[in-house]
């Protein structure tokens, strides 16, 4: 193909595109068609599917079931997260919402300017409006906050500490941020485009409700397959964004027309200088805040000397949920994940040095950025037959911790936090200096005075001020 073809080619190929863009919008310039409020199809049916949906996985118990399936394929774990397409929704999937919101808030601000853009005001006002109540307000605001349902990888059933909560059940003691899904908000968001296309382009109009059906629940698996929402979070969150697509299209007129005709021009008042500029910043502040962020942690020592002679262990513990158990080496292994501003993280360092005749080995974590909601879940393995200390500073954290192939010898020093740790004693004897300052239940099961071979001496500073349980 020569030069002077490509070129002709490329031009009718963008006249063509132009072409079918205007006509595409004078389409939507027309009169609407159909009946304005068709309140069998548009509420009937979509509240009968979803409380189906709902009944159907509450009494059959599908919900944790299929968590429990993709825990279970992944050898007890939410590898199956980890998939590139799952973390690629998972990371890349609100990308469209946004670039969606940023050109509507240009939209709005370019309708007091140009003529030609007037009569889509109330379109753009939709689209922000949209992000910012239904995934922003409701979603985000207040079911995710105050609805307290744990995580499926915060229940006991799947390797955290929590009780499972059942899709409807509301409890406010709980710090739970399952309930509904954050992320498939994002796919579910386009649902507002099949309102916008309904009485103009009733084919494309339903194309559209299908494909951000298809969005969603594809958002939706990814973070089920994590581990961080239940099937019927997913549902509720196309719920949610359906919702408010079907109130914003009445309240603003849309269900009239689109293109509204010669719009007073006038320059923009302050108030709703004001008040665009209050949902920007509220649309910009929920995405900055809901950026995701994720770490797998796999650490161990890699100098021979921490590998091989006395070990002096100091682990720093910021937040999560933890457990300490016996093995042949150390090694830390878990994920972080949480959502917050960009840059937001959980970083580690792991420092070996030698200190006299012991490997002194610290773990540190230190939090940076600002989170809306952060976990982590760690695995620590300890060489109990050669660790001559082991200093804990607790945190925010739970920390299960056996006392199961403990030498008598080894010093065990709680330093400070203000979470709450569990110790099983299995049977061995266990004397508790304390501070003073920590809560301590159980104490039916220590060892109140005396020595032994088997006695377990744990000291725990004034510094520490959260819980401690002793069980059996």
């Amino acid at each position: 193909m020569g030069k002077g073809t490509a070129e002709q080619f490329s031009f009718d190929g963008r006249h063509r595109f132009v072409r079918s863009l205007d006509r595409f919008l004078t389409s939507l310039r027309c009169s609407p068609a159909g009946q304005v409020f068709p309140v069998f199809r548009l509420i009937v049916i979509p509240a009968i599917a979803v409380a189906a949906l709902t009944l159907l996985i509450r009494n059959t118990g599908m919900d944790l079931g299929i968590q429990r399936a993709i825990y279970t394929a992944g050898e007890k774990s939410w590898v199956l997260g980890d998939g590139k397409l799952w973390q690629f929704l998972y990371r890349f999937g609100a990308v469209p919402v946004l670039v969606t919101v940023v050109a509507s808030t240009v939209g709005v601000f370019v309708s007091f300017c140009s003529e030609s853009w007037r009569g889509w005001r109330r379109v753009f006002i939709f689209n922000i409006l949209l992000f910012v109540i239904g995934p922003g307000v409701v979603a985000n605001g207040i079911l995710k906050e105050y609805w307290g349902r744990p995580r499926p990888r915060e229940v006991k059933e799947l390797g955290g500490r929590s009780e499972f909560e059942p899709v409807l059940s509301i409890n406010k003691t709980s710090g739970g941020k399952s309930f509904p899904s954050g992320h498939a908000t994002m796919g579910f968001y386009f649902v507002g485009t099949f309102f916008i296309l309904r009485r103009h382009r009733r084919r494309l109009s339903e194309l559209m409700l299908e494909g951000g059906i298809v969005l969603g629940m594809a958002m939706g698996v990814a973070r089920m397959a994590q581990g961080s929402h239940f099937l019927t979070d997913v549902i509720f969150s196309f719920a949610v964004c359906y919702t408010v697509a079907l109130g914003l299209y009445y309240a603003l007129g849309l269900h009239k027309g689109l293109w509204r005709e010669k719009p007073k021009n006038r320059t923009i008042p302050v108030w709703q200088r004001l008040a665009i500029l209050f949902f920007s910043i509220i649309a910009i502040a929920a995405v900055a805040l809901g950026t995701p962020f994720r770490a797998m942690r796999n650490i161990y020592p890699i100098e021979e000397a921490s590998r091989t002679l006395p070990l002096e262990l100091y682990l720093n513990l910021s937040r999560g949920e933890h457990s300490i158990r016996a093995g042949s080496g150390l090694k830390i292994t878990g994920d972080a994940y949480g959502r917050g501003i960009p840059t937001s993280s959980i970083a580690v360092v792991l420092q070996e040095r030698m200190r006299n005749e012991n490997a002194l080995v610290v773990y540190k974590e230190r939090i940076s950025g600002w989170f809306r909601e952060v976990n982590q879940q760690l695995d620590i393995v300890v060489p109990w037959s050669r660790v001559v200390s082991l200093k804990i500073h607790a945190g925010e954290t739970f920390l299960e911790f056996p006392l199961d192939g403990i030498s008598p010898e080894t010093e065990i020093i709680i330093l400070s936090g203000e979470g709450e740790i569990l110790l099983t004693t299995g049977g061995r004897d266990l004397m508790l200096e304390e501070g003073g300052s920590a809560e301590i239940i159980g104490r039916e099961n220590l060892k109140q005075s005396g020595s032994g071979e088997s006695v377990i001496s744990l000291r725990v500073t004034r510094n520490y001020t959260g819980r401690i349980r002793i069980e059996d």
